[in-house]
């Protein structure tokens, strides 16, 4: 019976605990979801922030390709080449510029030619250089700064051209002669022909078609003498006559035909071979030979008539058959024989600079271009050209150097026509090309030829 009791009241307490309050010692689980909701819904507030914050990701501007010039293309020309390439279209529509990368050699195309480019061209206002391997490369970039490049594409610019004008111009062929630009025109004065020196005087205005201007223009026949332009004339100095006598007499003209003889007997020794030039103003005359010894000598006249010796014993070893040029406010001597006098050191490839013409230094005692003398030196954009001559055979080389001292030659490609190897040949500058003018290869020549670098 007691049994009974105890058990009824602990059947009473067990009832209670359900029906009351949850002990201390436990949780309300309803209070806790409710805290986990109110974070959540926070927690998702953020995020709805951040993606408000947080820009769309930029993407770069579409792949393009190069159009010209095209991977590989050889004889690229040097003036004003056109690059092309496709447009670049940005997805995000932003704008797109490119810049041009250039590389010369075995460099990458790392140096910028142009920047901010709207359009898909560009125009190149410098020269190439000739003979060259170019590398180039586009960049496009939207206005938040992403980029594409494009592939790497190379291209080889064309070598000097080298083209017959003329193969029998109307004159004779000769050699010794020269030939100067005068009045908008290309003027050949003496010489050589097929039989004897003359005193003829022919001009053209083209290289192609050419008028005799005169038969006998009043100073003696002669040939291996030296001309220039100088005040608004042509000048005929020196050289040598039918009968092998050397010429120191000076003559000029305002329009080739009439002819007017400034000095008979100028004072220095008459010669053959020597060069005449123009340098500030003066005329310049330098070396040479007398028939006998080739000469060091230099001679300077401020108005033709009048000539004052600088120095009979210049610095360089006396020479005749050689050239000079006035290039970069700079004298520049070059080349020519010394074999009679001195240490006879025969054909030379020497380079020698001046800039008062009386003071001179040594660029280079051996040149890449090899010994020679009876060569024709000019001078085309910014650069000396030395073409042909004599030194061990007759020569048909061409070479160029911006500065006296570096010289490379210059090789026309294989399908061009080559002019014949010759001496006693001319060449001037005429509408930016050399022309070369006759000259000896065996024969005497009336052929006209153009160099394009």
């Amino acid at each position: 019976m007691r049994l009974l009791k105890i058990l009824l009241v602990f059947a009473l307490l067990i009832t209670a605990y359900g029906k009351g309050d949850t002990p201390s010692n436990f949780e309300d689980d309803s209070d806790s979801g409710n805290e986990e909701e109110v974070v959540d819904n926070e927690e998702g507030q953020d995020d709805d922030n951040q993606n408000q914050d947080t820009p769309p990701p930029n993407n770069p501007p579409s792949s393009f390709s190069l159009l010209r010039f095209t991977n590989g293309m050889e004889n690229v020309e040097l003036v004003n080449p056109e690059f092309s390439w496709e447009e670049s279209i940005d997805p995000d529509g932003d704008t797109v510029t490119y810049s041009l990368l250039f590389g010369m050699g075995d460099m990458e195309p790392t140096t910028v030619i142009a920047e901010n480019l709207m359009r898909t061209s560009f125009l190149f206002e410098t020269t190439l250089s000739r003979d060259t391997f170019y590398s180039w490369q586009v960049i496009a970039s939207d206005t938040n700064d992403a980029t594409t490049d494009s592939e790497i594409y190379n291209f080889t610019t064309r070598p000097i051209k080298v083209s017959k004008l003329v193969s029998e111009a109307e004159f004779e062929g000769r050699s010794e002669h020269t030939v100067l630009v005068f009045d908008g025109k290309l003027w050949i004065i003496g010489g050589v022909d097929r039989f004897e020196r003359s005193d003829e005087v022919w001009s053209s205005e083209d290289g192609i078609n050419w008028t005799k201007i005169t038969n006998n223009a009043g100073f003696e026949s002669r040939g291996e003498h030296a001309s220039v332009v100088f005040n608004n004339k042509i000048w005929v100095v020196a050289g040598i006559d039918n009968l092998g006598n050397p010429l120191n007499d000076v003559w000029s003209s305002e329009d080739g035909l009439n002819w007017t003889q400034e000095n008979a007997d100028a004072p220095f020794a008459g010669r053959l071979d020597h060069s005449l030039t123009v340098f500030n103003n003066k005329l310049w005359l330098i070396g040479g030979e007398d028939g006998t010894y080739e000469l060091d000598d230099i001679w300077m006249s401020k108005d033709g008539v009048n000539w004052e010796l600088i120095t009979d014993d210049a610095e360089f070893p006396a020479r005749y058959g050689h050239s000079a040029v006035v290039f970069n406010d700079h004298f520049y001597l070059i080349g020519g024989l010394n074999s009679n006098q001195g240490s006879g050191f025969g054909a030379l490839n020497d380079v020698w600079s001046s800039n008062d013409g009386i003071n001179w230094q040594i660029e280079t005692v051996d040149a890449e271009f090899s010994p020679r003398w009876s060569h024709s030196t000019t001078i085309l954009n910014e650069e000396i050209w030395v073409i042909g001559g004599l030194g061990g055979g007759r020569k048909n080389d061409i070479w160029s150097s911006k500065d006296g001292i570096n010289w490379t030659q210059e090789i026309p490609r294989d399908d061009q026509e080559r002019f014949s190897s010759r001496f006693n040949h001319t060449c001037t500058v005429f509408n930016n090309m050399i022309f070369l003018i006759g000259g000896n290869d065996g024969s005497r020549e009336n052929d006209v030829w153009t160099l394009i670098p």
